[in-house]
């Protein structure tokens, strides 16, 4: 064979494994399933939390999203205030995104003010956009709207000085995962918060409103009520911190509820009436749970040594250790190395039952710790010898072996902390969450945890008493040393 001929078969062999290559390169580009996007961001929260893009696992193929990104608010654009131009940077990487992730299930399209004319008066009219909706998702019959307030929370212009404009937080992510939630499930749930015995309202940002705005974004429909005996078109009943004890018509609709194998969600603090959670304690026998008296308190480390005595100690700290490790609430947390910080919790009962159902202990304590009693002669926030040592339980779900009516599991979940579900609900999102989750039924995992972003920081106590250390004594000590050696060598 000749030289020229090797060459041509070479130089044709290259050309066909270039055009073969370029095709491939092609049709990945054509192919949303077969793209990957990789987050390089220190934080890795440049992309998608693994919860959102779960969610759009669950969509119907066809599904769409619309962005209509419009600088409709002239005061986001006073003294060049650059939040619309990083705001719809952000909306337009995560769409990009979820397109992605989608695996072609999801449809994109942005439409911002370079857009032809016909195609943003099409998308706004088919999609029935008003002003302030930044994101339309749609499936089918079904549709979600996202504003742009919903997107990101805005610090506003003074004009006193010309501060412009500036997001103060974004929960881009967070919204839309809510979105798909909602959408991908398909139907929602009716969620029945009991307020009529002393309870705080659904509506006051003080009481229950930051409960009833976690309910919605798990694609629950919340809605006060006063009694069980009002609750027959709800899925699923809450108590927190019930201060009186049920009227006969109530207790009897909360027996037939019970009997009927709907689900309930109950917390009780220290606070609780004492005669309710008598009253829950015979509702929740044959369950093997119920409510005992005393605030729940352990030990706190400060510089090495074990400290009682504060009230800190009524504040407990709960790792993977003190979680199950074996039900469908807790294995999630443990998964994700979620925190949590349980505020004023009373002991929850851990014992048989009756064989019809299965009990587990979601939430313990540590063994040193103890029931404060109310007793007026005791130690407050401290042991006493009336007082006993060991691990509580402090919250604890059953539910049914077997589908009882209507297929329904019969899960209740008992919770001894009711300001975990008030105030200090921003340090158990996750645990509400996953219970909501557990109590709505299996086939509604897409809800997942929120993303950690959606949190306040939350250091450990080890890491608090790290910080301590080194802000008392290591940055004074490095800057002694320095100043020591810098008079040294000047000596020389």
């Amino acid at each position: 064979m000749s030289r020229r001929l090797r060459l041509g078969l070479l130089t044709a062999f290259a050309a066909a494994c270039a055009i073969a290559f370029t095709m491939l390169l092609l049709y990945t580009f054509s192919r949303p399933g077969l793209r990957v996007r990789i987050d390089l961001s220190s934080t890795g929260t440049a992309g998608l939390s693994d919860r959102t893009v779960s969610a759009i696992g669950q969509l119907p193929k066809g599904s769409r999203l619309t962005a209509f990104l419009f600088p409709e608010d002239d005061s986001l654009r006073w003294f060049n205030s650059n939040v619309y131009p990083q705001a719809f940077d952000r909306i337009t990487s995560l769409v990009e995104d979820a397109r992605v992730q989608s695996g072609g299930k999801l449809e994109t399209l942005v439409i911002d003010i370079n857009s032809p004319m016909v195609a943003r008066e099409r998308e706004i009219n088919r999609s029935e956009r008003k002003p302030g909706e930044a994101i339309v998702l749609e499936s089918g019959d079904q549709r979600r709207v996202i504003s742009f307030e919903d997107l990101f929370q805005i610090l506003r212009a003074n004009t006193n000085d010309s501060t412009p404009a500036r997001i103060q937080r974004e929960r881009v992510d967070a919204a839309l995962g809510d979105a798909v939630v909602a959408l991908a499930s398909g139907s929602t749930l009716k969620a029945g918060i009991v307020t009529g015995y002393g309870q705080a309202s659904a509506t006051d940002p003080n009481g229950l409103l930051g409960l009833a705005q976690l309910l919605v974004r798990d694609n629950w429909e919340p809605v006060e009520i006063d009694g069980p005996a009002d609750a027959d078109d709800c899925d699923l009943l809450i108590f927190v911190d019930q201060k009186q004890p049920f009227l006969p018509s109530d207790l009897k609709a909360m027996q037939d509820w019970l009997a009927d194998d709907k689900a309930v969600f109950v917390a009780l603090g220290p606070n609780a009436s004492p005669v309710a959670a008598n009253q829950w304690n015979e509702l929740l026998k044959d369950r093997g749970t119920g409510f005992e008296p005393g605030l729940l308190c352990e030990p706190i480390r400060v510089a090495g040594t074990l400290i009682e005595g504060r009230s800190d100690c009524a504040k407990l700290e709960l790792n993977g250790e003190r979680l199950s490790g074996q039900h469908p609430i807790t294995v999630p947390l443990i998964e994700d190395n979620r925190l949590l910080l349980v505020i004023g919790a009373r002991p929850v009962r851990f014992q048989s039952g009756t064989n019809d159902f299965t009990q587990e202990r979601l939430l313990r304590t540590d063994p040193l710790a103890w029931a404060d009693s109310q007793d007026p002669n005791g130690l407050v926030f401290s042991y006493d010898k009336n007082e006993e040592r060991g691990i509580r339980s402090i919250a604890v779900a059953t539910e049914r072996w077997a589908a009882g009516k209507e297929g329904r599991m019969g899960r209740v979940v008992a919770f001894g902390s009711a300001a975990s579900l008030g105030a200090g609900l921003d340090f158990n999102r996750d645990f509400v969450t996953s219970s909501l989750q557990w109590l709505g039924g299996d086939d509604r995992k897409a809800s997942g945890l929120i993303g950690l972003g959606e949190r306040p920081f939350q250091p450990d106590r080890a890491s608090i008493a790290r910080i301590n250390n080194i802000s008392v004594y290591g940055i004074p000590g490095v800057t002694f040393l320095i100043g020591l050696w810098v008079f040294l060598r000047r000596r020389r």
